[in-house]
Parts: structure tokens; sequence; C-alpha cells
């Protein structure tokens, strides 16, 4: 059975799949595993650095879904990081 629905493909199925759609959703999986470990150690430089690297990563798939509301707080979200961690 061929799979129709190109707008918004099961995450199972990966045969056909674009190089570019596989790679957002290889860095969507990745920003959202370092965002989930940056709140525990976010005193830490490295936990800044996690953060804005999950939030760099989580960027590629909101501007691949158009999500120009989500594109503006992650920029937002990594200028706070970057302010934070060089005060």
């Amino acid at each position: 059975m061929i799979n129709k629905n190109t707008l918004n493909p099961p995450m199972a199925t990966y045969r056909g799949e674009s190089p570019l759609i596989r790679l957002v959703r290889i860095t969507a999986w990745l920003g959202t595993f370092c965002l989930g470990l940056a709140p525990f150690i976010i005193d830490t430089p490295a936990g800044k650095m996690l953060a804005m690297l999950g939030l760099t990563l989580l960027c590629l798939q909101a501007a691949e879904k158009s999500c120009y509301n989500l594109l503006i707080l992650n920029t937002i979200g990594i200028i706070g990081y970057t302010y934070a961690l060089y005060i």
C-alpha cells in the first residue's frame, strides 16, 4: 500500500523519504533530547550551550513546517541563553 498523504506522513514510513525530511526528523529528535536534558544542568555553561543547541536544531523543523512564531521564540531563546552565558 502506498501512502498518498505527503503533507503529514506517518513516522514509520521511511521509504521514499527525501534526505531533507530525514535530516529534519533526526535533528528534531536530537533537539528535543538536548532541550530535555538541559534544565537539569542549566546553571552550568554546558547546560546553556545544550539549550542553545537544542533550540538551534529545533529551528530546522520549525522552518520546514513554516512555524514562524516558533522560529521567533527559538531565536529569542538562543539570544537569551547567549546573553546569560557571557555575563
